[in-house]
């Protein structure tokens, strides 16, 4: 325990937005956006929305998406209530998906509705999992719309304090030798390491960091995006590799960083 000092990475996020409301915090698939105050804004909804389902500091909640704003909003408003962040890869199947559930025990999952078969085969295993947030599409019955929650939430919501012990996120390694692991991240974790990172890099609120690496990995949350939000500069993502279009938003968005992997 390190005595007396508090921390949440969602602080990040609000300083930012504090700082420079109107500027771009993240572009999804070229040509969606968002401020850094829109999101925010966006974050203390599904927060409070979370919070109303009855979720606390501590609790764990599960993401189940391609890369989106959605993404973002989902991982900031989780972290504000000081819950823990346990992202699903989204190419599990549904044994693998139920695993995961298991294993993690979240009491919430997000879930893109292009996901929603594998949640149904799944859900009635999983008895720790409470709740369902469906985005984008229609919710099925027992089920609660993205939609409905945020609209009625309200966009207040100042990130809880929390000790650098406690977790922030729980990543499930690959596997390839056994079953996933669950890799416990704390808030302490996650601001040294970025911390170096800003400083080996770099990096400052005139960067444009670009990537299509999926942000339920490490490496696509950390480095180009936490990154980015950290330092107050802007993101550009895609759910899909396609050369031409990223050589294309290379050329013509100001692009500073690129994350991407050999192959």
């Amino acid at each position: 325990d390190v005595e007396g000092i508090r921390m949440n990475i969602a602080n990040w996020l609000e300083r930012a937005a504090e700082r420079n409301p109107g500027k771009v915090a993240a572009i999804s698939e070229g040509t969606h956006a968002m401020t850094y105050g829109e999101l925010d804004a966006a974050a203390s909804r599904l927060g409070n929305a979370l919070r109303a389902l009855g979720i606390r500091s501590g609790d764990r909640v599960s993401i189940l998406l391609a890369n989106s704003l959605e993404f973002l909003i989902a991982y900031f408003g989780i972290l504000k209530l000081g819950a823990v962040v346990a992202p699903v890869n989204i190419l599990y199947r549904a044994g693998e998906v139920k695993y995961v559930l298991n294993n993690a025990t979240p009491r919430a999952l997000i879930a893109g509705s292009d996901f929603l078969q594998i949640v149904q085969d799944v859900w009635t295993e999983c008895p720790l999992l409470e709740h369902v947030i469906v985005v984008g599409g229609d919710p099925i019955p027992g089920t609660h719309s993205w939609r409905d929650l945020m609209r009625e939430a309200s966009p207040e919501l100042r990130a809880v304090e929390c000790r650098p012990e406690d977790l922030a996120n729980l990543y499930y390694t690959s596997g390839t030798t056994g079953r996933p692991k669950g890799v416990m991240i704390t808030h302490l974790n996650l601001t040294s390491g970025i911390e170096f990172e800003a400083e080996a890099w770099q990096i400052t609120a005139e960067d444009h960091t670009l990537f299509t690496l999926p942000l339920f990995h490490t490496y696509a949350l950390i480095i180009p995006s936490l990154l980015a939000i950290y330092a107050g500069g802007t993101q550009t993502f895609f759910a899909l590799w396609d050369t031409e279009t990223v050589l294309r938003r290379m050329s013509e968005g100001h692009i500073t960083f690129f994350a991407g992997v050999p192959t």
